[in-house]
């Protein structure tokens, strides 16, 4: 009586692992169960083998051995922006020509029918034991779908950022209008505070909303209209939501540096520093050169921004002295792995 855990058996072997060791000796047999494209050829480009995928990516199956097909079996080649790009510039022909991998090479194949793919292209080149080159193994895998969807995307954050700037515009239309002339300061501060939202709004529209670099938020917020501000600090990918709460924080520590503090006489000046360490942001704004400081008595706006924005928002650390010498400002902030 045989158990649950009895394997049907071959030579006192199981079926299982004889079909494995075929399938590891049968490389034609390996490459078709590769759910991507694969092709090899020899050192000139002619084909030697393909699998059903590469065929069905190439739609026909192109004959082995001839001297006309070479480097590819599809009828066409194109650069992913629609250029027509000839075999013998393509993935498999570079890595033949250098005798050295491509790696990941988007291109567009199109098949007799005249309908065109997108694909990756990863080519190996191939040697003999002597180190000579004799070939080349390339995959394909086809990214159409990808690559629509991220059209579709780029298109949609395309729109959003059309509708954001025109949002602001139309807020900054109906503050000016609102407020009127009595109301110039608060009008010019707010126009202010959203000139630095929309500049980091343009940062972050560069990588599709995926981050903005915190030396790009610095020089746009801090040096276009003030030279005695000196920025230090590594190149630092931001997520939009830190990027954009972080721009805000600059903007009202440089408005309280020039109205109050030491951008508000000429000697004065500012140093913005930062480094980055064990996963978290930490950033030091130093004035010097300006007025004697005192702290003031009551709580402006920046100031509460400042408090909410660092500890409430962003979860992190953060301190605001009133030193006689100059305003000195430090935050210590997560980021996100």
């Amino acid at each position: 009586m045989s158990s649950a855990h009895d394997y049907p058996q071959e030579n006192s072997r199981p079926v299982a692992s004889l079909a494995l060791e075929r399938l590891v000796r049968s490389p034609t047999a390996l490459i078709e169960c590769l759910p991507l494209g694969v092709h090899t050829c020899d050192h000139k480009g002619i084909l030697i083998q393909f699998n059903s995928r590469a065929a069905q990516l190439w739609g026909h199956k192109p004959a082995l051995g001839d001297a006309s097909t070479r480097f590819c079996g599809a009828y066409r080649m194109y650069e992913p922006d629609g250029t027509r790009l000839d075999f013998s510039r393509g993935p498999v022909a570079t890595a033949i020509s250098s005798a050295a991998p491509v790696r990941d090479r988007e291109v567009i194949v199109e098949r007799p029918d005249g309908t065109r793919l997108n694909v990756l292209a990863n080519v190996e080149p191939l040697f003999d034991e002597a180190g000579n080159l004799v070939g080349a193994l390339s995959c394909i895998q086809d990214i159409s779908e990808l690559t629509i969807a991220q059209r579709q995307q780029r298109s949609l954050v395309d729109e959003l950022n059309h509708r954001v700037k025109n949002t602001l515009a139309t807020v900054q239309s109906l503050a000016s209008q609102t407020l009127g002339s009595t109301a110039g300061v608060a009008a010019r501060a707010f126009e202010l505070r959203l000139l630095a939202l929309s500049r980091t709004h343009d940062l972050l529209t560069r990588t599709q909303w995926e981050s903005a670099d915190l030396l790009d938020i610095a020089r746009v917020i801090c040096t276009p209209d003030h030279k005695h501000v000196r920025i230090d600090g590594p190149s630092t990918s931001l997520p939009p939501r830190i990027a954009l709460s972080l721009a805000m924080v600059l903007h009202e520590l440089l408005t309280n540096a020039v109205q109050h503090g030491a951008l508000s006489v000429s000697e004065g000046s500012v140093d913005l520093y930062w480094q980055v360490f064990d996963g978290r942001l930490h950033l030091d704004w130093r004035e010097q050169g300006g007025p004697a400081v005192t702290e003031l008595s009551r709580r402006g706006f920046g100031t509460r921004l400042f408090e909410r924005t660092v500890v409430n928002e962003l979860r992190g650390a953060a301190s605001l002295d009133f030193n006689p010498s100059g305003v000195h400002c430090t935050m210590d902030i997560a980021l996100p792995q």
